[in-house]
Parts: C-alpha cells; structure tokens; sequence
C-alpha cells in the first residue's frame, strides 16, 4: 500500500522580523503555500494583531506542523507516517535561533508545542515561557479558526453571545500584549 502523499508548507519570513508566530497546522488555502494567508490569517493579523501594534512584515510565520493532516486531525498525521513530535526539533530550533521581541502561539497544539503547557482558554493573553530554556516570551491567543466556526453556527442566540465574547476577550488579549510590548 502506497503512503498517500503530503505538502510541506514553507514559513514565511521578511527580513525585519521581530515577532515568531507558531500557528497548528496550514489550512486547506495555505496547504504547501504559506501559513496564514487564508480567512484565519485575514482575521489574526487584520482584526487582531494590528491592535497589539503586530504587522505582518514584522513577522516570521510558522506552523507546529507544516503538513495539513488529513481533515484538519493531528491524530490522523500517522496516515503520512509523520506525528507532531517529528517536527519538534525543526520547531524549537526557530523559537530558539534568537532572542524574539515575542513569540506568539495561536492556537492549543501551539501552546502545548512550544510551552509543554494546555489549555488554550485558560492560558490565552498571559505571558509565558518556553519549555526549552523559560527565555523566550510567549503569547498565547485563541485561533481566529475558532471564532470562525462559532460565527458559522451563529444562528442561534447563545452562539452569538459566544462570538461576541471571544471576540472581546481576544481584543483584550491584544491590549494586554500592546502593553507588553511598550513596557519594553
């Protein structure tokens, strides 16, 4: 049985970067493309992380996984004969190759990824640390995937309350990494 086959997703880099950030995994636009270019990236740099003072060009942009696993399911890498840890080593390599104004993790497997930490919800907008060396600073914050969805089941009213509470709870999230940022 042949193994099916796979992209690997480039980062994306400009020479200025001062930001890291680790997204999941790419997205069926950004498959073999480049992370974040899809309606995720629109919002997270866009509606988000403009409001920290965070743009793009500033920016070296990665993903914990480089390989769109089969239906957006870590579990199913295995189906390529690849798993997170595989790309582990790649990943700490960059958060560590300098000293970065901030590295920002959006999304859980991020988190776990880079912190060896969980709980997306209840760790978003504090500042951590990385779990190789604790002197990186690292952001996390929800992924903007995750209001998405939410805003696709909308028509109910609970799940616009729930919309309108993400949203202002990742506008917080900005303010308080803006104000990180200008205490440097």
């Amino acid at each position: 049985m042949r193994m099916p086959t796979y992209k690997i997703t480039p980062d994306e880099t400009h020479p200025n970067d001062e930001f890291l950030i680790i997204g999941e995994a790419p997205g069926r636009q950004e498959d073999g493309i480049g992370p974040f270019l899809g309606a995720s990236g629109q919002a997270l740099f866009n509606h988000f992380l403009t409001h920290a003072g965070v743009s793009r060009n500033k920016c070296h942009i990665t993903n914990t996984v480089p390989v769109r696993p089969p239906d957006n399911v870590f579990e199913r890498l295995s189906e390529y004969g690849l798993s997170i840890s595989a790309f582990a080593d790649d990943l700490r390599r960059k958060v560590l190759s300098r000293k970065w104004t901030a590295v920002i993790v959006v999304g859980n497997k991020a988190l776990e990824s880079v912190t060896g930490l969980g709980n997306i919800e209840s760790r978003r907008g504090s500042l951590l640390t990385d779990q190789w060396t604790n002197t990186q600073r690292v952001f996390p914050m929800i992924h903007p995937a995750r209001l998405m969805r939410l805003d696709k089941a909308r028509q109910r009213k609970d799940e616009m309350k729930k919309i309108n509470q993400f949203t202002a709870a990742m506008l917080l999230d900005m303010q308080k990494l803006r104000h990180i940022l200008k205490e440097d």
